[in-house]
């Protein structure tokens, strides 16, 4: 069976260094809320450049903190 998923998608560009990806140092980021199929985990950043994302999470308000703290490397 196919199952299909419904994100929505917000496009951001980093102003502050600390929001700068911390796999591949890109400028752009996007904040992820996935909405069908229902999970807690909703929420997840992904890097558009690289494609390098943090586990999910279930706030918008947690998963911007845990992107800040990822180091490169």
């Amino acid at each position: 069976m196919k199952v299909e998923y419904t994100d929505s998608v917000q496009h951001r560009f980093a102003l502050s260094r600390k929001m700068y990806c911390p796999f591949c140092g890109g400028h752009e980021y996007e904040i992820v809320e996935q909405l069908k199929p229902y999970t807690d985990l909703a929420w997840f950043i992904r890097c558009p450049q690289c494609g390098g994302e943090t586990e999910q999470s279930p706030a918008r308000s947690l998963i911007i903190k845990i992107w800040k703290q990822l180091k490169c490397g």
